[in-house]
């Protein structure tokens, strides 16, 4: 459950050579045809004996994505942008989404996804100063920022399905996202009696988000404007505890710091004028405080064939939000205003792991462990309509506790001849207790409606259930072959269920079932061949999503009617059945959910090595030009892609 995806970019580097100083300095450049992505990075490095410099830039322009066209059977019209909202004078307008051919002529572009595009630039720079060969600090600056980035999703939301031009929105979108981030990273590496290596990092992170939608038709937008602070600092210590290193210890502590200032207000397009609004996503002031100290014990035998680890957490979290008087859409407990609501939650988490190389090439791993995840901000306030439903804050919210374990089993077997074959599967179980998940909820004064400009919505909140179960396997298959050419292959599972019970009038259970959470994809996998010399690489891939039915959505609400039969809602989670494949109904015109369509896509890459200092790569993505939703997305994928880039190395 969960997850760290750890991105380590570039540190600069020091002259360690004869010369007296090293300049190195890169250049990358792509295209892609699907969305017309331009896109060109440029760094540069000088450095010297004790200090270096690292500049960077990169700027992404996007146009308006292109979906597949080849729609499965049954569903040729899904997804096809047959029009679009465009403010001409004083009045908002209905636009056919056709282009004009050289001729004169007119022809459909219903495949362009308008609403998609958008540019980016981000800039960094880092220092590095290292006076001796046992110290070291690395200086980071990044500032990254945007133009408005539309919500392709909430602009093609339809009030009714069957009619293409029902639009809901006339406008939304995110205005420019603006990210600063600074940090000092400090490395110590003279071994003491408490540490032979220690890392502090101190960092500061400002990030400006500004909502803005218009209900079609209405003289009037709504902004919602947050401006998010992130204080941190973490030490982290290694210590060999013999002179082998087959024995160590890590420890350290780690401080985060969040103030998310939340406002908003509404603009009168006519003239720009700026007045309240009566609902904003978060209170007014939010904060949430992180403490937590660690420990880890690693130890291997002589051989290197057995290892174990045993690490211990403590993890304290204290979340405070703040109502403002201004929010008059709802009418909150004293207590919301003066002295807030918020959590205090803490926990002591642990984990037990070891891998044993077995004679012959099998490796066995084995991990158990405990984790602990007490509500963000998000979780815990967030006021939020999307698809006929509206989150709002549940101050009762707890933290919930998972137990996990997790067995991999991998068996390499290597030949003469350039063969080789890895196998390898892991399979894992996770039983969440307090499992936090989306469910109906009622407001203070008992309803379970909330109208923002005129429309309503039924109130979802995120709530603690029982207890969740999720279990899933993988397996892995890695082959190489006649020297230059390997295989690989690989296929995912998951399943998700949380406890649901239902009482009566009084209060006694009637039924306790288990039922789908969201934020479960379908199996999902690649299989690759790919030929690789020394300067050509060619890489055939294609990947594939097993289909993922209503029935195995994740469930929102289960209630009995008169009769005993079981009412499944689904609407309202984070897999946004809303956003799958539907049709209407001949015999009654309803719409009909028909979830997650299986799909595959074959794709070609290339990488060629002209030069010491020129790479060119050559993509082809999904040649069949299908058309396929992703799960939970708003957005069709990108069809038939041609993707060109270049990789200058100027200091080869």
């Amino acid at each position: 459950m969960g997850g760290v995806i750890h991105f380590r970019s570039k540190e600069p580097k020091l002259s360690l050579g004869d010369k007296s100083h090293v300049v190195e300095s890169g250049l990358y450049t792509r295209y892609s045809s699907a969305n017309q992505e331009k896109s060109i990075h440029a760094d540069v490095n000088y450095g010297k004996r004790k200090w270096a410099s690292l500049t960077s830039l990169t700027f992404t322009d996007y146009n308006d994505q292109r979906m597949g066209s080849n729609r499965p059977e049954g569903y040729e019209e899904f997804g096809k942008r047959k029009a679009f909202v465009r403010r001409v004078g004083n009045s908002d307008q209905i636009v056919a989404n056709i282009i004009q051919n050289s001729d004169g002529s007119f022809k459909e572009n219903y495949d362009v996804q308008v609403g998609t595009a958008y540019s980016q630039i981000d800039f960094t720079q880092k220092i590095k100063f290292q006076p001796n060969r046992n110290f070291h600090a690395v200086l980071n600056f990044q500032q990254s920022t945007s133009t408005d980035v539309p919500r392709y999703d909430y602009l093609t939301e339809l009030t009714n399905p069957a009619d293409p031009n029902s639009f809901r929105y006339a406008e939304w979108y995110y205005g420019p996202q603006r990210r600063l981030m600074a940090s000092l990273k400090s490395r110590f590496t003279k071994a003491n009696a408490l540490y032979d290596k220690a890392t502090v990092i101190g960092a500061f992170q400002r990030v400006h988000e500004n909502r803005l939608y218009r209900v079609l038709y209405n003289s009037q937008r709504i902004f919602q404007l947050e401006n998010v602070y992130v204080y941190s600092l973490t030490a982290d210590f290694d210590k060999d505890l013999n002179e082998n290193g087959r024995q160590k210890l890590m420890y350290g502590v780690d401080l985060n710091y969040n103030y998310v200032q939340s406002k908003t207000g509404k603009i009168k397009i006519a003239d720009e004028t700026t007045n309240e609004n009566p609902i904003s996503r978060y209170p007014a002031d939010n904060s949430m405080t992180t403490l937590a100290a660690y420990t880890n014990y690693q130890v291997s035998s002589a051989d290197s064939a057995f290892t174990f680890n045993a690490g211990l957490r403590f993890t304290q979290v204290k979340l405070l939000s703040l109502y403002s008087l201004l929010d008059s859409s709802t009418t909150w407990p004293a207590d919301f205003y003066e002295p807030g609501v918020g959590s205090n939650s803490n926990d002591i988490t642990w984990s037990l792991g070891g891998s044993y190389s077995l004679p012959g090439g099998t490796v066995i791993k084995l991990l158990g462990s405990k984790a602990f995840r007490s509500p963000n901000i998000d979780d815990f306030s967030q006021f939020r309509p999307r698809n006929g439903f509206i989150s709002i804050p549940n101050p009762d919210l707890k933290p919930e506790r998972s137990y996990n374990g997790e067995l991999t089993i991998s068996h390499e077997l290597a030949k003469s001849d350039g063969f080789g074959i890895r196998l390898a599967a892991t399979g894992y179980y996770t039983y969440i207790k307090g499992l936090m998940t989306r469910r109906p909820y009622l407001l203070p004064d008992g309803s379970n409606i909330v109208k923002v400009f005129g429309v309503e919505y039924e109130t979802r909140a995120n709530v603690n259930a029982k207890k969740g179960i999720i279990r899933g396997f993988s397996g892995e298959v890695q082959c190489n072959f006649l020297k230059n050419w390997s295989i690989e292959s690989n296929l995912s599972y998951t399943d998700g269920r949380s406890l649901f019970e239902v009482k009566d009038a009084q209060g006694i259970v009637v039924l306790d079932t288990l039922a789908h959470i969201d934020h479960i994809p379908p199996v999902h996998g690649f299989t690759s061949l790919t030929y690789k010399n020394k300067k050509l690489k060619i890489s055939g891939i294609v990947r594939y999503q097993g289909a993922k039915t209503p029935d195995k959505y994740g469930v929102s609400n289960i209630s009995i009617d008169e009769d005993g039969n079981r009412i499944i809602e689904l609407g309202g989670t984070e897999d946004n059945l809303e956003y799958s494949y539907w049709r209407i109904d001949p015999n009654n015109g309803k719409v009909l959910f028909d979830g997650t369509l299986a799909w595959a896509t074959y794709n070609i890459y290339t990488a060629w090595t002209l030069t010491k200092q020129l790479t060119l790569n050559f993509a082809v993505e999904n040649i069949t030009d299908l058309h396929y939703r992703p799960f939970a997305s708003g957005v069709s994928a990108a069809g038939r892609n041609f993707i060109v880039s270049f990789r200058v190395n100027l200091s080869k």
